[in-house]
């Protein structure tokens, strides 16, 4: 006896990181870029980028000012060349036009188009403001505004409810593994980005 043809879900939403997806992001270049001494280099990603404050920042635990001044007591550095790391970084972050084109591409197929970041609210006010494509989101989940950051499971049974989506219907799309495997879990579609070129190619294996 044939066995009926099981049609699968179309993919209805998609949501999508910010940081190095649709914004410009590397810790490394930023530092490199902001500082010629290597050793300054590596003392801003052992103790900015990749501390635990820094956490706590897209946690919204702690606020912009704060932070600053837990940077600068971690590195040693004066609190003024704080200040003008991060303006540097919220300058750093630019939009990529390519990534910017799939997202219009997506919502001219009718997808909804929504986004999830792991960030502080002073620095997404700042690009949010700045770059356009942002109008394109249906709404945008704040790490540090829900005090949930990927890859907690809870971020994501947060956002299908807040944007009322089913996991089976949704497409998520961020370059870090261990929230796309988070995301993956909970059985909605993802795509770990890396380049544009495979990003596409992912995304029409999955989506067609």
């Amino acid at each position: 006896m044939n066995q009926p043809l099981i049609q699968s879900t179309p993919i209805t939403n998609t949501v999508f990181d910010l940081g190095a997806v649709l914004l410009h992001w590397s810790p490394e270049q930023i530092a490199a870029e902001f500082v010629s001494d290597r050793e300054q280099q590596q003392l801003l990603l052992d103790q900015v980028f990749h501390h635990r404050d820094w956490q706590r920042l897209d946690l919204g635990e702690i606020n912009e000012a704060q932070a600053i001044q837990c940077f600068a007591d971690n590195t040693g550095l004066p609190r003024s060349q704080i200040v003008k790391l991060i303006a540097f970084i919220k300058e750093f972050l630019v939009p990529k036009p390519e990534t910017v084109e799939l997202l219009q591409e997506l919502r001219d197929r009718g997808h909804r188009i929504f986004c999830l970041s792991n960030i502080c609210t002073e620095i997404y006010q700042h690009v949010a403001a700045r770059y356009p494509f942002f109008r394109e989101f249906e709404d945008v989940i704040v790490s540090a505004e829900v005090k949930l950051a990927k890859p907690d499971p809870e971020i994501f049974r947060y956002m299908l409810q807040r944007f009322g989506i089913r996991p089976e219907q949704t497409l998520f799309i961020d370059d870090m593994p261990a929230n796309v495997q988070s995301a993956a879990r909970l059985g909605i579609r993802t795509v770990r980005f890396t380049e544009i070129s495979d990003c596409r190619r992912a995304i029409r294996h999955i989506i067609g």
